[in-house]
């Protein structure tokens, strides 16, 4: 992040991310092209939410041998499906709304074959990997992209009670997001 920002410093934003891809095997080799298997790489949030809300575009660098292998995605969901036959790294850069945000990158391997790192359901292979964005001291734009990922709550009648003071009066709840 850009140094320390006077309302927001001394804080640091955790925002937990999957890169991965699933591939199907076609079977053999394709006559027209020679690729054996179709493949998705992808960015996607570990919790649910709209990552559009802080993420501006994605951009995954693909393998030379692909006609255009820089894609860019600038809406979810952020991936990019493909075939081939071989396995290769893939560049995927996350560039943020705030342009003072400094783009992250991450790099996944592409996996095609089964191996005891991957997991097989249906006949597709899925390789993910667990990973953080972590923001120290962020902007005060980036803070308050983050505000609105905050989900609505319904309240129980227990927990309604639980919030009320004295006087009958709701007391006043305040909901951040994940910030360690």
């Amino acid at each position: 992040s850009s140094g320390i920002n006077a309302e927001y410093g001394g804080i640091s934003i955790v925002k937990a991310v999957v890169t991965g891809n699933t591939s199907t095997y076609l079977g053999g080799k394709r006559e027209t092209d020679g690729h054996t298997h179709t493949w998705t790489v992808y960015l996607k949030p570990f919790k649910s939410e709209d990552m559009s809300i802080y993420v501006k575009k994605v951009h995954f660098k693909l393998h030379d041998s692909y006609s255009q292998p820089m894609r860019i995605i600038s809406k979810p969901p952020y991936h990019v499906s493909e075939s081939g036959w071989g396995e290769f790294e893939i560049m995927i850069k996350i560039f943020f709304q705030d342009p003072a945000e400094k783009p992250v990158t991450f790099y996944h391997l592409l996996k095609l074959f089964p191996n005891e790192t991957v997991t097989v359901k249906d006949k597709t292979l899925i390789s993910e990997q667990y990973d953080e964005i972590i923001f120290t001291d962020p902007t005060s734009i980036m803070y308050h992209c983050w505000s609105m990922l905050v989900p609505w709550i319904p309240l129980c009648h227990s927990i309604t009670e639980t919030l009320m003071n004295q006087s009958g009066k709701h007391s006043h709840l305040s909901l951040k997001p994940d910030v360690r």
